[in-house]
């Protein structure tokens, strides 16, 4: 289960669109992958108990400095979008937190990611570059809602895709492209 929560995350999230509300795109992008890390730290805290004794001093440190920093932002900076952000994105204090929760949590479950989610994630991405249009500066915007996100989504994806070993002759010609 872990593993299947973790590959959702990375693969499919990137191409996950519900198009009602303000901002199709980030909302229920944000709003589910906050979702599935608690059902992964829920998930983590009951099959390994002792999985946060086991963090090393580097770590601790990193978190702590982090949650410092952002709760000082919070309660010391008069703006009221820093807990849950703009009601655009909802890139706020909460998702921040649910992603270094994400980034403790990973680095404890191997990922055995099979060929096919690889290719089908980077071309349903590819795809919907046609679908979604541009925006207003005549940029592509894909399924993420912004041409920076797109591009960085992709340049995230494409070493997974590279990196697949070259058995078949049309992972080859993929590769080409």
């Amino acid at each position: 289960m872990p593993s299947t929560i973790i590959l959702i995350l990375i693969f499919f999230l990137p191409v996950f669109v519900i198009p009602f509300g303000p901002s199709y795109f980030e909302i229920p992008k944000n709003l589910f992958a906050q979702i599935l890390i608690q059902v992964l730290f829920v998930y983590t805290l009951f099959s390994k108990p002792g999985l946060f004794l086991k963090l090393n001093l580097t770590q601790i440190l990193v978190v702590l400095g982090v949650l410092v920093i952002s709760i000082y932002t919070l309660f010391f900076t008069n703006q009221n979008i820093n807990l849950f952000g703009n009601v655009f994105r909802l890139q706020g204090l909460v998702l921040f937190w649910h992603l270094i929760l994400f980034w403790l949590l990973i680095k404890n479950f191997r990922l055995n990611t099979p060929t096919w989610i690889k290719l089908l994630s980077i071309f349903f991405l590819l795809t919907s570059l046609f679908l979604f249009g541009v925006n207003g500066a005549n940029r592509v915007i894909g399924s993420l809602g912004e041409p920076n996100s797109l591009i960085g989504t992709i340049l995230f994806l494409w070493p997974f895709v590279w990196f697949i070993e070259n058995k078949n002759k049309y992972l080859k010609i993929i590769k080409m492209f």
